[in-house]
């Protein structure tokens, strides 16, 4: 059966060269026990608690290996953001990035419509969807990364999460 999968990514840093993938959060539609939701962060693994908090190649192994058992992805701005961002840690740490046919809404949003800012929230609410973008203080992600910070790291789980099922 085709898997789609619609994901986010919380990072610290616009660019891989020096940045860290945070948080990863995937929901799997057409799994044999119906959608599943799977979100990794970046604490949970052995180089974060081994003190080694820019490395996220664990995680981003475990990221692919979810992205290869799907056929579409949804990723808001994923043309721009999230694929080139994890093309990039496949390059740096040697791995084969999956092959996956994007589905972007932001770039719908922009390419077909007028609604002003293309952003999540701006469609969400656009459209009238009864969910909305859950916001946090921009300080979240340094307090998660460089404080590691349980409540700053819980915000951005629920971030990634919501974004997700805002998305989807």
């Amino acid at each position: 059966p085709m898997r789609q999968v619609v994901f986010d990514l919380e990072t610290w840093g616009l660019d891989r060269g020096w940045g860290v993938t945070l948080v990863a959060s995937f929901m799997v539609h057409g799994k044999a026990g119906g959608t599943e939701t799977t979100t990794y962060a970046l604490r949970d693994y052995d180089a974060w608690k081994n003190g080694k908090r820019s490395d996220d190649r664990a995680m981003a192994e475990d990221i692919f290996e979810l992205l290869k058992k799907c056929h579409i992805g949804y990723a808001h701005n994923g043309n721009d953001f999230d694929i080139k961002w994890l093309r990039t840690v496949a390059l740096k740490y040697g791995l084969e990035m999956p092959r996956i046919k994007l589905v972007d809404p932001c770039l719908i949003a922009w390419k077909q419509y007028r609604i002003g800012r293309n952003s999540l929230e701006v469609v969400a609410d656009f459209l009238g969807l009864e969910k909305s973008k859950l916001h946090v203080p921009a300080d979240v992600w340094r307090w998660a990364l460089m404080d590691d910070n349980d409540e700053a790291w819980d915000l951005l789980v629920k971030r990634c999460e919501s974004d997700v099922s805002l998305l989807n």
